[in-house]
Formats: C-alpha cells, structure tokens, sequence
C-alpha cells in the first residue's frame, strides 16, 4: 500500500508541474492517509524528515484559501500525533491572518476548522473566538451563500459536540438545501457521539433522506459501531451501501458478521448482479487466512464466482500460508 501510495504521488506529481502549493497539499495528505490507516510510526517519521513546517512558516503572512487548508490540514494531523505544542502554533497562525482569504466561504471553512482544532485541544476561550469569527464572517453573506457558510459553522458546533448551538443556527438557515446539509451534520454528529435515538429524532424531521442516512451509516463505521451502520444499510433502498459495512467488519477481523451480511446483500439483490457479494466473500476469505482459519478461507474462496475477486483470494490465502499458489 505504502509503494503504491508513492507510485500515485510520483504520478501526479508529474502533472503538476510548478505547482508548489497543490504539490505541499498533496504531499500532506498522503501522510494523513497513512496514518488514518494505522501507519503512525511511518506517519511521525515523515512528518520530522519533511519540511512541512517550514512550508507552513512560508505561508504565515499569506491569506491563500489552499495555503490555509494546508496549515489546518498539519495543524489537525499534528494534534492526532499527540504534538498539541506545534498543533497550536500553527492554528495560532493561521488565525491570525484569515480574516480575507479570497473567497468568503473558505474563509468560514478555515475559521471554522480552525475553531474545531483550538476545541479538541483543550483551548475553549480561542475556539470560541474562531466560532465568532466564523459567525460573522457568514453573516457578511447573502442568499443561498449565507445558508451555506451557516450550515458550515453547523457542523463544526456539531464536531464539538455543541449541539445547542448546532440547532440554534440550523435552525436560522432559511434555505431547503441548507437546512437539510446542516440537519444532515447534527444527524451524524449524534451517531458519533453514540446518541442513536437523538440521531434518528433529527434525521426523521428532515424526512430520513438518503444522504442523511448515508452520513449517520458511515459516522457509526467510524466510530466502530457497525451493528447501528448495519441496521441502516439493509434498508431496502439503501442496501448499495451493504459492502462498506462488510468492509468495516473485514477491518475489524469479523468475518462471521461478513459471511452474515453476504446472505442479507443476496437476499436484497438480483442474481444478475453478484459482484458486491463476490467482492465480500473475497474479504472475508482473506480475513479468515489472516486468522489461520484456512479451511474457512478456502471453503469460502471456492464460492466466488468473480474470477478476479477469487484469485485475489486464493493468492492471499497462500500467502498467509506460505504456500505457492499452484496449490490451490
């Protein structure tokens, strides 16, 4: 994964060109995505061999939108390092020259970020202060925009676990879609938090839309409660979400509850369309391996009728058992 994450980024690196700032931005997020997948130890050790820090400083008197979603982007992956000193000054910052980015709502979405970063880190006077920052500048706004900077603010309150404020303002917007994006947030900022009847309350008063429902589904995959993500995928018209929670239960070694999900995706699936269920089995197949379960693995393998996904499986299933792959 990580050869191919460098492959990629050499790649696109190439189309580029000059482009300083999209290439930083690029650079960064291929260490979030590492560490977001538990590579914590390559994650530091790229973070101190970079000049990350120094292209920040370069940008502290700038007011550059992408400029400033960088130095938030570090400023958050920082705070997950547990480095809250380097976190704070660059929110620090970044605050302080934010006032007039080039465009309005980014303006909000920095403020914002920044207001959730200077919370999780324990600096409520300066969280605060973004909020109000943030506030106003959205109040500069006109028309849909307005809605829209509002609904942003929305979410960050509900990111906190705010939700008195996340109402109140939600409740201001005055536009259709703007209501319904920052309802949608409150929705799943409950399910993150656990609170699955206050959850459910705020997604039935915007009429249980799909993408409100979809934002609770994967809130509860991230916050690992994949029995609440499971109840909303196997709904009859949500079921082409039923592979990302097999996914989450590969992730987390439990296959049983995936062989379980395949017979729900079966059910609720025509025939002719076997791909999602196949693509399981060859998850749950490796997972199995992974556990030295072979006979499972193999058993399991045996039944994808995806000739990609059961190669993907049988080379896998060797490789855990150390096997070449003419055994099988």
């Amino acid at each position: 994964m990580v050869t191919r994450a460098v492959e990629l980024t050499a790649e696109v690196m190439a189309q580029l060109g000059d482009d300083e700032s999209a290439f930083d931005l690029l650079s960064l997020a291929v260490v979030g995505q590492l560490h977001e997948d538990g590579n914590s130890q390559l994650t530091e050790f790229l973070i101190d061999e970079s000049d990350f820090d120094q292209q920040i400083l370069s940008y502290k008197d700038s007011n550059n939108a992408l400029e400033s979603y960088q130095s938030l982007s570090l400023a958050k992956l920082l705070a997950a390092l547990e480095r809250p000193e380097q976190s704070r000054s660059i929110l620090d910052d970044v605050t302080a020259i934010v006032l007039s980015p080039e465009y309005p709502v980014d303006a909000v979405h920095s403020w914002v970020d920044a207001a959730v970063r200077y919370s999780q880190l324990g600096r409520a006077q300066q969280a605060d202060e973004a909020f109000a920052a943030a506030k106003a500048r959205a109040e500069e706004l006109t028309g849909q925009t307005l809605g829209d900077a509002r609904s942003i603010v929305v979410d960050g309150y509900a990111q906190i676990g705010d939700f008195e404020q996340a109402n109140q303002l939600a409740a201001s917007i005055e536009s259709s879609s703007g209501q319904l994006r920052a309802y949608s947030d409150i929705a799943a900022a409950y399910a993150k938090a656990g609170a699955v009847e206050e959850a459910n309350r705020v997604a039935q008063s915007i009429g249980m839309d799909e993408f409100t429902r979809l934002g609770m589904m994967r809130a509860y995959i991230e916050t690992e409660q994949y029995e609440q993500a499971q109840q909303i995928a196997i709904q009859s018209d949500m079921t082409n979400y039923l592979p990302e929670v097999g996914q989450a239960y590969c992730a987390a070694g439990q296959s049983e509850q995936v062989v379980a999900l395949i017979g729900l995706l079966e059910s609720k699936r025509l025939e002719s369309n076997p791909a999602p269920a196949d693509w399981l089995r060859s998850c749950a197949a490796i997972a199995f391996a992974e556990q030295q379960q072979f006979d499972r693995a193999t058993t399991l393998a045996d039944t994808i009728r995806s000739t990609e996904y059961r190669a993907d499986a049988l080379i896998a299933i060797a490789a855990q058992h150390n096997v070449p792959t003419s055994s099988f």
